[in-house]
């Protein structure tokens, strides 16, 4: 990082070499801030040549927060940075990066991170943060809808850039610009290019080519005038010229840096010439000293020579005196150790013969030490083990006793049951537990920590004798073991080996596959040899279906239930049958032991029967319960009607009115791990209520259609609006409107705003988003319904798929969602809160043109259009000040109780959409308010309009249009049937029953045909009619007499179809423009298409992967007379035989090539693309 030291002043035109107009059409896009020379620059950076721009866009979008993702050196960020500091903004900017690389930018050390961080603590500490994070961490700390100007310039493979796009999207608010770097890169696997082509199709964009390339998206809906028109430009030639003066700013930038480091690297190099010329002297210096110092060695060395040559005479003379001596020496050790070696030999032979005498002497002692010593060994050994015994038993009992003081100080505080139940029955709702159950976080289940083991002891030494005394009774009784499974081919061995494990064999195992689809039959096989097992397969109907299909073929005396994910311990069936031998019950149950993954205990399940406390909160496990087979003059079987707690209420029916025994002792064992595969982790609470209804505590059962009208939901309604302003917001009223009619029909609402501090799950039953610019996630554990009334653009695919219930305000929306994988959207269109004709008002005449609505900051044609048609205009809405509206404005507002009186006096009421809702096919909520309350509408053009309402709605696309309406006024000939058609079907009331239809059908809760709680039957939301292809079935619009039949052939993806098919096909030919005109089929397999009933088929260029294939649908294709069109985007014209996948590409091109010359019509993705093919104009 450079530090530039020329202060602040701005050179105007240097960079360039002339004057700017600043008043031309390009001269708008240019600043003051663009021409500042940077104070911080770097080499290494590929963000120099855009650090003009980064000037221009803070000026003219002037952000209130700023937010960069991938700073690396600082240089983009600090521009941005410098710029906020010169003009004095109120910016608050946001550094994200961890500081550590990637595989684009390189990896890199701390030292990075250092001297980033030193220079922002140095110059913008007080209104810059670096937030060392990673891009998903960092960005739950931001508000939705809070950054105006949003850098991306991380991981530039195509999957990173679109994940951080969407992630951040909802953080953006409605006047948000995102930049994306190297939108020019196309090397490797840098994809930025792909995205920014994908976002120019839903957003207007800008791009600069230079520097690596820079994307400019106006994601907002209200962008600053000058972005506006920035990401409007069409002309070409302004287009170039803009490019070409940014690029001049950028490049002169680097070159001006490049200077400055040459400057320094000059300077460096003389300084460093100086530093040699003094080291050349003093070399000079050194080489002198070292000459005279080599002429005193010369001397000195002379004399050492001669004083070595003496030394050497008088070693030579002492050596040979030495030699003299070894020669003596060696004759004097010879002699010795031949005198040596005699002695040895005398010795050896004493002691051979002492050896001799001692052995025979020791003999028997040494047998007896030998026996002694084996004997030692072996006590040592069984000292050990018992040693190592005696450890591990201490440690059993100190874990054993810690385990019971635990236990027993909780069972301590455990009231006993008459006084527990009379507390409880005198406590308050709210008031805190009395004893020591807990329950599962729903309040559906109840749990203890503490078990009576002296108790669980007695009890099983009892059933023990019992079964003894009895044994031949006792073996006799047959077991019915009911097992479901589905999918569980990885766990079933275990619950099946606890089942060989029991000491009481008479039993048989009913296993029923629900139709799974892994390795479950490849698992079962080997079992299925033991004649007391036995399989039964069956369509996958739920796990109801296949306990009952179990429950059909047991025949044994007594029916106990285990699912795979448990295990019954070895005594569990011997004990269950000795109890029932040995009593009067007809069911009963044990205890079970929940434990985590780990092995460690969690809690017990299992406390003396009491059918109202089970019924309040379920005690009682279904794989330690067991019943007589024919107890009840009726089979007991589960209810296949009830998604869920289908065990709770099996229990509570066959128990209802019985004496059920309790044997307290722990007969199995159930994990509780955080298994994504448990059912109960996200089941909605709303069962417990229907449970509870379908058992009274008093009083005759319900009929199934009677739960309907006594289920009361809580609904938690979750809105865009803030607290404080909520007035201003069409949310908020929609919200309000909502929890009426939902409380009229007997349920519980509560509005949660944007900036409520506790938004707590509470125990709602529906989480119920009303989605607008916030969004709110689904939640575990309720039903989660999104309501999407406005800005779709911004709501994800993903975040759609998160819901159980999806509504969408628009037919031609919902027809696009319905051929996307893992979204059933259902149509919802906007609502109104008018269901009789009002009162006209007086504040206007019945002469006057009304608009209701605030400026938004934007162009609003429809109202400009009125004014410029001369219209009589009354307009009720704040922001119009210096505009053309302004001498219109009547009111800053108006209330909303009193917008059907204005609409029922105006002679005509103006209407308008977003461009969003307009291009989604949203119809607003004006136009039904204006119907409902009699009104005639002037609108701009939607084509949902004239489908919904055909023959109602004056639609417009000029001044001109307006004047032609307001002098020749339309026949609405529609008009009164839709007025009538909105009160009736397009109410908020309305809009209530059918989400609590579609929530009743949701939870499979059989609904009354006239339910007496609402006195209007219960109606559900139409979706887009779907058949095997997801087919869409569109309506007959006024200029068709009837629908089109396209098949589409298109590439698969990893899921669902391939991208391109949504952006070039699907989309497209589901827009609002002509989806009520198409009846659309998209499959992935030619042979699908039912060519008799289509109108033409088109295929996507690789969709058909051979030359036979290409070959057999075109064939196909004209037996049946239905018309061929081929959609190409790739140039496999232009394949060159040099290219390395040549041999691949050219099949391709031979499909494409035969379906182009079979085709009655082909769609080219550009000119050039037409012109390699020969077929322009086609």
């Amino acid at each position: 990082m450079t530090v530039r030291s020329d202060g602040w002043t701005p050179i105007v035109g240097y960079a360039i070499g002339r004057t700017i107009d600043m008043s031309s059409e390009i001269g708008k896009f240019i600043s003051l801030s663009a021409l500042w020379p940077p104070r911080l620059v770097s080499e290494l950076s590929a963000w120099n040549e855009h650090i003009p721009f980064a000037g221009w866009v803070i000026e003219a979008t002037r952000p209130r927060i700023f937010v960069e993702l991938g700073t690396h050196a600082g240089v983009s960020y600090f521009s941005f940075c410098e710029s906020v500091a010169r003009l004095g903004l109120a910016t608050e900017c946001f550094a994200v990066d961890t500081w550590q690389g990637d595989e684009h930018a390189g990896f890199y050390d701390e030292d990075i991170y250092q001297s980033v961080q030193r220079t922002n603590s140095e110059y913008f500490e007080s209104f810059s943060t670096l937030l060392r994070k990673t891009f998903d961490e960092a960005v739950d700390g931001f508000a939705d809808a809070s950054i105006d100007l949003l850098h991306i310039d991380g991981l530039h493979t195509y999957e990173a850039v679109k994940h951080d796009f969407d992630t951040w999207l909802p953080k953006l608010s409605d006047r948000a610009v995102v930049l994306l770097h190297d939108t020019q890169e196309r090397k490797g696997d840098f994809g930025v290019y792909v995205l920014m082509e994908e976002l120019a199709t839903e957003y207007p964009t800008f791009e600069f080519t230079h520097g690596h390339g820079l994307g400019v998206i106006g994601v907002g809906v209200a962008l600053p005038a000058a972005l506006s028109e920035l990401v409007g430009l069409s002309d070409q030639a302004e287009i170039i010229e803009l490019r070409t003066l940014y690029s001049h700013l950028g490049k002169r930038i680097s070159a001006e840096h490049s200077a400055l480091q040459a400057n320094k690297e000059l300077a460096g190099s003389r300084k460093l010439a100086k530093d040699l010329e003094k080291q050349l002297e003093h070399q000079k210096d050194i080489s002198q000293k070292l000459a005279e110092a080599r002429d005193t060695r010369k001397s000195q060395l002379d004399v050492a020579t001669r004083d070595l040559e003496h030394v050497r005479r008088t070693m030579d003379e002492a050596t040979a005196a030495l030699k003299e001596q070894v020669r003596t020496l060696e004759q004097a050790l010879t002699n010795a150790e031949r005198d040596l070696a005699a002695t040895t030999r005398k010795l050896q032979a004493v002691t051979v013969e002492r050896k001799a005498l001692v052995a025979h002497e020791l003999e028997p002692m040494q047998e007896k030490v030998r026996a002694q010593s084996q004997r030692i060994r072996q006590l040592q050994v069984q000292i050990e083990q018992a040693t190592h015994q005696l450890h591990q038993t201490r440690q059993d009992l100190e874990q054993l006793a810690r385990r019971r003081i635990v236990k027993a100080a909780l069972a301590a505080a455990t009231p006993a049951r008459p006084l527990f139940r009379l507390l409880r029955s005198n406590r308050s709702d709210t008031g805190p537990p009395l004893d020591d159950s807990v329950d599962d976080g729903t309040g559906i289940a109840r749990m203890t920590t503490a078990f009576d083991a002296r108790r669980s002891q007695i009890v099983t030494d009892e059933l023990t004798t019992i079964y003894e005394k009895h044994r031949a009774q006792c073996e006799a009784i047959k077991v019915s073991i009911v097992m479901p499974t589905y999918n569980r081919a990885h766990q079933i061995e275990t619950a099946i080996e606890s089942v060989l494990e029991q000491t009481h064999t008479n039993w048989e195992l009913l296993i029923v596959d629900d139709g799974s689809d892994d390795d479950t039959a490849l698992v079962l096989a080997p079992y299925l040899s033991d004649g007391r097992i036995h399989l039964f397969t069956a369509d996958h109907e739920g796990v109801s279906a296949a306990r009952n299909r179990a429950l059909d073929e047991a025949s044994g005396d007594l029916i106990a239930y285990l699912d795979t994910d448990n295990t019954w311990t070895p005594g569990y069936l011997m004990l269950m049958v000795a109890h029932f031998q040995s009593s009067d019950t007809d069911l009963a149950y044990a205890g079970l032991a929940v434990v985590e993954d780990s092995g460690d205990l969690k809690y017990f399940r299992g406390e003396e029967f009491d059918w109202d406390e089970c019924r309040a909160a379920n005690y009682v496990d279904l794989n330690v319960f067991m019943h007589k087979r024919d107890f009840a003059d009726e089979p007991l079987r589960f209810d296949t009607s009830l998604r869920r707690m289908v065990d709770w209420d099996f229990i509570l029916r066959g128990s209802r009115d019985r004496a059920v025994g309790y044997v307290p002792f722990v007969g199995c064992q159930y994990s509780d791990g955080d298994s994504e595969e448990r059912i109960s982790r996200s089941e909605p609470i709303a069962y417990r209520e229907i449970v509870q209804i379908r058992n009274p505590s008093d009083g005759p059962l319900p009929e199934p259609h009677e739960i309907a009208d006594q289920l009361s939901l809580r609904f938690a309604i979750r809105i865009a609006a803030p607290r404080g302003k909520r007035n201003e917001w069409g949310d908020f009223h929609y919200a309000t409107a909502l929890e009426r009619t939902l409380t009229e029909l007997g349920h519980q609402v509560r509005i949660i705003y944007v900036d409520d501090e506790n938004q707590g799950v509470g125990d709602d039953h529906v989480n119920l988003v009303i989605r607008g610019l916030t969004r709110y996630p689904a939640i575990s554990g309720q039903i989660n319904v999104l309501w999407s009334i406005s800005h779709p653009d911004i709501v994800s695919l993903q975040e759609l798929s998160e819901f159980d219930l999806v509504y969408v305000a628009s037919d031609s929306y919902a027809a696009l969602l319905a051929h996307v994988e893992g979204v059933t959207p259902r149509i919802l269109h906007q609502a109104t809160a008018i269901d009789a004709p009002p009162e006209p008002t007086t504040l206007i005449g019945a002469d006057e043109v009304l608009f209701v609505g605030n400026s938004r900051k934007a162009h609003r044609p429809v109202v400009e259009w009125a004014v410029e048609a001369g219209a009589r205009l009354a307009v009720f809405g704040n922001g119009w000040e210096e505009t053309i509206v302004e001498p219109f404005v009547r009111s800053i507002n108006v209330s909303n109780e009193r917008l059907g009186s204005l609409y029922a006096r105006a002679d005509w009421v103006l209407n308008d959409h977003w461009p969003s809702m307009q291009a989604f096919g949203y119809v607003s909520n004006r136009v039904f308010d204006v119907l409902g309350a009699g009104g005639r509408l002037i609108s701009d053009t939607v084509p949902s309009l004239e489908v919904m309402f055909p023959g109602s709605i004056a639609q417009v696309g000029s001044a001109a249009d307006v004047r032609n309406v307001l002098t020749d006024p339309p026949d609405l000939a529609g008009h009164g049937q839709s007025a009538t058609e909105v009160r009736s079907n397009h109410t908020f009331a309305y809009r209530s029953r059918q989400m609590i239809g579609d929530i009743l059908d949701h939870l499979q809760v059989e609904i009354d045909p006239d339910h007496p709680r609402s006195h209007v039957p219960w109606v559900t939301s139409p979706e887009p009619a779907a058949t095997t292809h997801r087919t869409v079935t569109a309506a007959v619009t006024p200029f068709s007499d009837k629908t089109m039949k396209v098949g589409l052939v298109v590439l698969p993806g990893g899921s669902g179809y391939q991208s391109s098919a949504y952006i070039r096909l699907i989309c497209p030919l589901t827009s609002e423009t002509v989806k009520s005109k198409i009846d659309l089929m998209p499959v992935t397999d030619f042979g699908e298409l039912p060519l008799a009933e289509l109108d033409a088929v088109v295929v996507q260029r690789h969709a058909l992967g051979s030359v036979d294939e290409a070959s057999s649908a075109v064939e196909r294709l004209r037996s049946s007379n239905v018309p061929l069109v081929l959609d190409n985007d790739d140039a496999l014209a232009l394949l060159d035989t040099t290219h390395p996948e040549y041999a691949k590409l050219s099949q391709k091109s031979s499909v494409i090539d035969l379906l182009l010359e079979s085709a009655d019509h082909a769609w080219f993705s550009t000119p050039n693309l037409e012109k390699a093919y020969g077929r322009e104009g086609s």
